[in-house]
């Protein structure tokens, strides 16, 4: 229903640039937001079946075999992406925008997710009950990063919490990139960049580290040893 409502319905049928810029907002979402649930999901499904400890004492590390397993699944969403795209082209007609440009922007994104993922799994070491909080991750993303409704358009509580967001400033780089037909050096010294990266390593070192902290205490109370 929503895909039909934003892309065969659109609010601005005579402004064909926008309407791409709110198709590359989706894809970026669509393509990125599984990451973050994808961590967590792993660890639930081995307390299920009793092998969470196999997993922990593995001589990589639980974090790269969480990262491992998360960019397998980026790559199967990338197939899923492709096939969404077919789709849109074959449904609404309309070109569907790429540009080099877009690969850094969503491994940058990626790499922002990555940090909500890792924070949910340490949240998922401990308690059982977490991957609604998942999905209510993602469907906030979706509503509040600019995918469908631009960010300067928001309170200005939620405008600043959203332009802190790796995938805000994910989608409007693309978007940027897109209305502006920036090149790739261009894009590189762009403002916009810069504060991508920057989120994005924040939020990646902030999973990181809540993960860390989480799965010691879960060590050290024995709780990894009751799976």
């Amino acid at each position: 229903i929503f895909f039909v409502g934003l892309f065969l319905y659109p609010s601005d049928k005579s402004d064909p640039v926008k309407l791409q810029e709110s198709l590359v907002g989706f894809l970026i979402w669509f393509f990125s937001v599984n990451v973050i649930s994808e961590s967590s999901a792993t660890i639930s499904e081995e307390k299920q079946i009793g092998t969470l400890e196999q997993i922990l004492i593995k001589p990589a590390g639980i974090v790269r075999v969480l990262v491992s397993r998360s960019v397998c699944w980026t790559l199967v969403g990338a197939v899923e992406n492709g096939a969404l795209l077919c789709v849109i082209f074959l449904t609404t007609g309309v070109s569907v925008p790429f540009a080099w440009e877009f690969i850094p922007i969503i491994l940058l994104t990626l790499m922002g997710l990555y940090g909500f993922g890792l924070i949910l799994a340490g949240l998922t070491i401990i308690f059982t009950k977490t991957a609604s909080f998942g999905s209510i991750i993602q469907y906030f993303l979706l509503f509040f990063t600019g995918s469908v409704a631009r960010v300067e358009n928001f309170p200005l509580v939620l405008r600043l919490i959203a332009k802190s967001l790796p995938l805000t400033n994910g989608i409007a780089l693309a978007q940027s990139v897109i209305r502006n037909d920036l090149g790739f050096a261009e894009m590189v010294r762009s403002p916009q960049f810069l504060a991508l990266s920057a989120s994005s390593a924040c939020y990646f070192a902030i999973g990181l580290l809540v993960f860390s902290r989480v799965y010691a205490k879960a060590r050290r109370l024995g709780i990894t040893k009751s799976y």
